[in-house]
């Protein structure tokens, strides 16, 4: 294996990243809604203001669009959502029994006996469906919907994939690792190219900070300083998440500020405004009697429960249950409760249209609604709310609720700013937009006396008794169980797998800025894929070369995959590659790369780029003939990603995964 290479250090400064040409696009893939962001390639970056952020329009809903599916009939084409489908509700054509709501919900382990996730999973069964070809369908209609709406809003070609496109997918911070990697898995099989999952309470925190410098640069006080936290809640459909944040440096005129996500203090409650519509659908199946009325004929019937009433109506509890949520959101919206005699009213038809039931609310049903749901958002804020909190920012479409808003300004007093960071247009839509911004608005912290590390694995490498040590035996010769023979006959000493080639570390600082290079000798059986693996480590002294797995097979302990095995289809032939053979009679293309990883204010790049044919630095035979500078000069960047490495938590969740 030739040594590693210290040239590419120029190299990396000569070459254009194309970081600013890739188009970033950003799903927030809410309980309810989702919503879509992006930035063009080209964009200025760091971006100067949240103005700078596209937002995709999904007609007159403008910027978000219902998380609700159905499959109509057997067949092509029968999977229908969106406003497709509540298009075909209000009409009639499809009864809101059959409708599919709350995906996201369903994943959660502690919802799994919930009536909610009963009644999801009973629609799902009576369809011949799944949980994961929900998913699965509304990811992929998601995002070849905004790729063709991006295309009409910009007047651009089709969005483009591989390394000129990075796919950010926002999910809850409480999700476990199992819930990310299957919903990981779900948008990979939805066709999603280059995805990256991302932490709503980090990206909500990102697009409020960015908030804050936007007011500075209006001449407006921010009167915010070096050390001072912001404690951000998105309180959406179905959780609750935020943190506290701190900012690192003083907000002077023209200095680069971004802040700390502080360790321990970010959250992620199941609580939002569904299980407020939970609470009433519990009422209405439990304690609510009334009584059916003819419309033409003005007939009264007898009292009742509602499971007493469905008879006469001809309709399922599913069927009586969809109305009524649907009638429930508007009076949500429209409840004011600072009015003593406010009243809202929502019906329940029958199979026969003129025969309804009719569900009077009031304040006081309305706040045994809310109570419960508001309060576990108070009881969260107060318990983060440390004596260093600046600002406490509420977002989300929950935060639109008055009720809300009035509970919190009497708890927390000069505390709470209201809309003071929101814009009209974005107020529901910090998420996705604030994905974009999450990237130059929150920066890297190691905790005192630790120490992080990334290594390159590398599937096959020549045997070197004095680098491998432990694939040796006794005698200090090739142990046969670890190091085994070179099928192409390049090594007489044979190869040993899956070794850490060369360690990148990083320990007790808050800025990092270093960079490692290290280069392989790559040989490709036909036009296949090249593939390529990097891991990261908290032990505070690897060694290089040392196995990924241990003899049983397993990833050793302390040892994380930070990429998934992954290849970038190429033609060798296209850089003036032509087949040798081996020994053994096999064709095979020999082709030289590199892989670089660089690390600056706790962004790791890891890039890969491959040598024209008779350019590279070594022959055959491994000889030298020429500087790698020399060699790369003219090579082609291949492939490109960013993972942020400040939170070891989630560099799992940030990995590449398609």
């Amino acid at each position: 294996m030739p040594p590693r290479s210290t040239a590419l250090r120029v190299l990396a400064y000569q070459k254009p990243s194309s970081a600013r040409q890739r188009l970033t696009v950003a799903f927030d893939f809410g309980t309810k809604t989702a919503s879509c962001a992006y930035r063009l390639p080209g964009a200025e970056f760091p971006l100067q203001s949240t103005a700078q952020i596209k937002q995709v329009r999904f007609e007159n809903r403008c910027f978000d669009i219902p998380m609700m599916a159905s499959w109509l009939q057997a067949g092509e084409g029968d999977f229908c959502w969106g406003l497709d489908l509540e298009k075909k509700i209000n009409s009639g054509e499809v009864s809101i029994g059959d409708v599919l709501t709350l995906p996201k919900l369903q994943l959660y382990e502690g919802l799994q006996g919930s009536l909610l996730v009963q009644q999801e999973r009973a629609k799902l069964a009576r369809l011949g469906k799944s949980l994961d070809q929900l998913i699965m369908e509304l990811l992929s209609h998601l995002y070849e919907s905004c790729r063709n709406l991006i295309e009409e809003q910009e007047g651009l070609p089709m969005a483009p994939d591989g390394n000129l496109l990075d796919v950010l997918l926002c999910v809850p911070q409480n999700f476990s690792n199992l819930q990310t990697e299957r919903i990981s898995k779900l948008a990979i099989k939805a066709q999603i190219p280059q995805l990256r999952i991302v932490s709503e309470a980090e990206c909500a925190a990102s697009y409020h900070f960015q908030g804050v410098l936007d007011r500075m640069r209006q001449d407006m006080p921010a009167n915010l300083g070096s050390g001072d936290v912001i404690l951000v809640g998105d309180a959406g459909g179905g959780t609750f998440d935020g943190g506290g944040f701190q900012l690192e440096a003083d907000l002077d005129d023209g200095a680069t500020a971004h802040i700390l996500p502080l360790p321990g203090r970010l959250f992620g409650e199941l609580c939002g405004s569904e299980f407020i519509n939970q609470r009433f659908l519990q009422w209405l199946q439990k304690e609510w009697r009334g009584r059916i009325s003819n419309v033409i004929s003005e007939d009264v019937g007898a009292w009742g429960r509602l499971y007493q009433l469905l008879p006469q109506l001809r309709i399922s509890l599913e069927h009586a249950l969809g109305q009524a949520s649907f009638g429930f959101e508007s009076c949500k919206k429209d409840w004011q409760p600072d009015m003593a005699k406010w009243s809202r009213s929502l019906l329940i038809s029958g199979a026969d249209e003129d025969e309804k039931i009719t569900i009077f609310l009031d304040n006081k049903l309305m706040r045994q609604f809310f109570d419960p749901v508001i309060g576990h958002v108070m009881d969260t804020l107060m318990k983060h709310c440390m004596p260093d909190v600046k600002y406490i920012i509420l977002t989300g479409g929950l935060s639109q609720s008055k009720y809300l808003a009035d509970r919190a300004a009497e708890v927390f007093g000069g505390f709470v700013k209201g809309d003071l960071f929101l814009t009209p247009d974005n107020r529901n839509h910090p998420v996705a937009c604030g994905a974009i911004l999450r990237y130059q608005n929150i920066a890297f912290r190691l905790e005192p006396n630790s120490s992080v590390a990334f290594g390159v694995i590398n599937a096959n490498e020549s045997f070197d008794p004095e680098d491998h040590p432990d694939a040796c035996d006794k005698s200090g010769k090739a142990d046969p169980d670890v190091v085994k023979d070179d099928a192409f006959g390049r090594f007489d000493e044979g190869i040993v797998l899956n070794r850490i080639s060369k360690w990148f570390s990083l320990t007790e600082t808050d800025r990092a800025s270093e960079e490692i290079y290290w280069q392989f000798y790559e040989p490709t059986l036909d036009a296949l894929k090249m593939t390529a693996r990097i891991c990261w480590t908290s032990n505070p002294a690897p060694k290089d070369h040392e196995p990924l797995h241990d003899r049983n097979g397993k990833i050793r302990e302390g040892l994380h995959v930070l990429t998934e095995d992954f290849g970038i289809d190429i033609d060798p032939e296209k850089y003036g590659y032509i087949k040798k053979e081996a020994e053994n009679g096999e064709k095979y293309y020999s082709v030289q790369a590199a892989i670089v990883l660089a690390a600056v204010d706790g962004m790791l790049t890891f890039q890969w780029y491959i040598a024209k044919a008779g350019e590279g630095p070594w022959d055959d035979d491994q000889d030298d003939l020429r500087s790698d500078k020399e060699a790369f000069r003219m090579a082609e960047l291949l492939y490109e990603k960013d993972h942020v490495i400040h939170d070891l938590r989630w560099i799992l969740r940030d990995r590449l995964v398609g």
